[in-house]
Parts: structure tokens; C-alpha cells; sequence
């Protein structure tokens, strides 16, 4: 199996456009691949559905992980104020965004939803 990654920093008036030039960035570094996860990671400053429509705007419907943070930390070093998009592209791999609502980690229910989604992908090696 062929695994890619690649990195994009940007800053940015508002979170839209840093989201943008980030993904923008790491697609650059890519080429043609296929990604199959994008990680999104973003300081609070700005707000996160516009951090969100902005990669989304270039990635499309690729299935999205992220949180914010007060400085994202690249090969490159700290980035305090810089939205950060990591793309992962792999030959024999696929990803899919499945939102809980409630989620609990302590709860039976928790454990119930997550059976549930092992139970319809029996193949399924990993979830995170």
C-alpha cells in the first residue's frame, strides 16, 4: 500500500480563506493523488464552520477530522496564529465521518453506537 501525506500552513484576515490557502497548499504537494482523510487543525481565533468551508470548498466531500488549538506544531515548527491541513492519501485505504450525537465515552450508549458501527463493516480493521 502507497501511503502520501502532505502538510499546509496558512494564515489568513478570516478562517475561510487561511482554511483555503492551507489546503490549497498541501493539495499543491500532492499532485494527482487521491486523499483519503484530510486533518484540519486551526487556532481559536478563528471560527471553526468558516475554518471548515474553506478547505471544504477545495477538498470537497473527503471525509474531515479536526480541532483547534492555541499554535499548530509542523516539521516546520510552531505556528501560533495558522490554520494547518495535513491530507493523507492511501492506495488501499478509505475513511468515512460518522458524527455521534450525545457521545459519552463513558456511557453504555457510546459503546452501543460504536458496536453499531463495527457490525456494518465487518472488514473494518481500525476506527478512530
Amino acid at each position: 500500500m502507497t501511503l502520501l501525506a502532505a502538510v499546509g500552513q496558512a494564515q489568513a484576515l478570516d478562517g475561510r480563506e487561511a482554511g483555503l490557502q492551507a489546503a490549497h497548499q498541501a493539495l499543491n504537494q500532492l499532485g494527482s493523488a487521491a486523499c483519503t482523510l484530510g486533518v484540519v487543525i486551526f487556532p481559536h481565533r478563528y471560527e471553526a464552520q468558516q475554518v471548515v468551508n474553506g478547505v471544504a470548498s477545495l477538498l470537497g466531500p473527503m471525509p474531515l477530522i479536526g480541532f483547534s488549538t492555541s499554535a499548530s506544531l509542523t516539521a516546520d515548527g510552531m505556528h501560533p496564529h495558522s490554520v494547518v491541513v495535513a491530507l493523507l492519501c492511501a492506495s488501499e485505504a478509505r475513511a468515512q465521518v460518522q458524527w455521534l450525537a450525545g457521545f459519552d465515552p463513558g456511557s453504555p450508549e457510546a459503546a452501543q453506537q460504536l458496536a453499531g458501527l463495527f457490525s456494518q463493516a465487518p472488514g473494518q480493521t481500525a476506527l478512530l
